[in-house]
């Protein structure tokens, strides 16, 4: 009921993801979380919820544009390294920029969301892949290397992630083609990356 939340922006981005993530009614979404804008501009939660409506209808600049606008709702504090709430916008504009097949700018967008939540799972998966496309394999073992917490030293907990690195590092290092890379990348159980 309409006239119930009428006044109430979180009410109304509510009623708004559930139209677009239970229902997948994108247009009624897309009308509830414009009346939260209009309720409450400051809120980067009703720009991001409008972004994923349109990355869902598969207008991927539409999205990119309001999550551009959510960037810019997000409270950046000065003395915390790491901000996930940007990573996440980042990371959404990096996903929509893959869609739209323009690698430089995902991979920009990712770097970003990176900076700003350099653990997350997501973000590191589309970037290393990114980079195995590109053919930059030591920034691919970097990505690699920090999601699976490898020490420059050489310590870690798991035996069996030690001799990963060391799988992943050798064939770095001693770069000989693409079908050792294959090799390599199916040993690790990246399978996308093995495919490239």
């Amino acid at each position: 009921n309409y006239e119930v939340i009428k006044d109430n922006d979180i009410a109304m981005h509510t009623y708004g993801f559930t139209e677009y993530y239970i229902y997948e009614n994108y247009n009624e979404a897309e009308e509830l979380f414009k009346r939260a804008i209009k309720l409450n501009p400051n809120n980067a939660d009703h720009y991001t919820g409008l972004g994923y409506c349109y990355e869902a209808e598969g207008n991927y600049k539409q999205a990119i544009k309001y999550f551009n606008k959510a960037i810019k709702k997000i409270d950046s504090y000065e003395n915390v390294p790491l901000n996930p709430q940007l990573s996440i916008c980042y990371k959404d504009i990096g996903r929509c920029y893959i869609k739209l097949n323009d690698k430089n700018k995902a991979i920009q967008a990712l770097k970003r969301s990176s900076e700003n939540n350099p653990y997350s799972i997501d973000t590191n998966q589309m970037l290393h892949l990114l980079y195995v496309e590109n053919e930059e394999y030591n920034k691919a073992y970097n990505i690699w290397k920090n999601d699976n917490y490898i020490d420059v030293s050489g310590n870690c907990s798991y035996e069996s992630i030690l001799q990963l690195n060391k799988l992943y590092n050798n064939e770095i290092t001693n770069y000989s083609g693409h079908l050792k890379m294959a090799n390599m990348y199916d040993s690790l159980r990246l399978y996308d990356e093995a495919a490239i």
